[in-house]
């Protein structure tokens, strides 16, 4: 797609529903994060003439809050003073990009990608230069697509250079019955985990240069 053209598409994952048929790419030199429609048949992804365009978002477009699944309030910055707005810098319009601002991966570039086990939120990681990193949780509908209107909710992860990261949990019972990120801040070698409504969490400070997180099953 032409709004995608230069993006550099990173890494994407696929809608766990068997009846949604989506495709969620995040593109790391604009951090735009594209939604396309799957062939039913060949599960290509459909992005070719007569195709219905992907639905695009910009991944900092959005409010810094303390929660990212769950109602939230805004929130300041752990490291400065800036408000609840304090990613709307990185953006530039780009009138070759549908009115979807871009960023720069001078400022800020996307890590990784993943869904909330529930599949209601597509959530990505990105890397600021000189600041905090950063979680965005962009909510989804039921059938896959983004929810009109909806703001992306934002948590930064203390440290700088966020990479990977897991989300688990969630739909349970008990008090956390939102997910819970753990996010892996390779600049600042912390590992921490981001709890809906709680402050953020340090793990430890000792995981030198961490890049990749995983599950290990029981």
């Amino acid at each position: 797609d032409a709004a995608l053209a230069g993006g550099g598409p990173r890494h994407l994952v696929l809608h766990p529903d068997p009846n949604v048929h989506k495709a969620y790419v995040a593109y790391e030199l604009t951090s735009l994060v594209a939604c396309f429609d799957l062939d039913v048949e060949t599960g290509a992804i459909k992005c070719g003439d007569g195709e219905r365009r992907p639905e695009v978002r910009n991944v900092m477009s959005g409010l810094r809050c303390n929660a990212l699944f769950a109602e939230c309030e805004e929130q300041q910055s752990s490291t400065d003073n800036s408000d609840a707005r304090m990613y709307e810098h990185l953006l530039h319009d780009d009138g070759g990009r549908n009115g979807v601002p871009v960023c720069s991966d001078a400022e800020t570039s996307v890590a990784a990608i993943r869904l909330s086990p529930d599949a209601s939120h597509v959530v990505v990681s990105s890397r600021i230069v000189g600041a905090e990193g950063a979680i965005s949780a962009l909510p989804l509908t039921e059938d896959g697509c983004f929810v009109p209107g909806a703001r992306t909710k934002i948590r930064g992860t203390i440290g700088r250079g966020v990479r990977d990261f897991i989300v688990v949990g969630g739909g349970g019972g008990g008090d956390d019955v939102a997910p819970v990120v753990i996010a892996a801040n390779q600049d600042t070698d912390e590992i921490v985990v981001l709890r809906d409504g709680k402050e953020v969490e340090i793990l430890t400070k000792d995981a030198l240069t961490p890049v990749c997180l995983c599950v290990v099953p029981n």
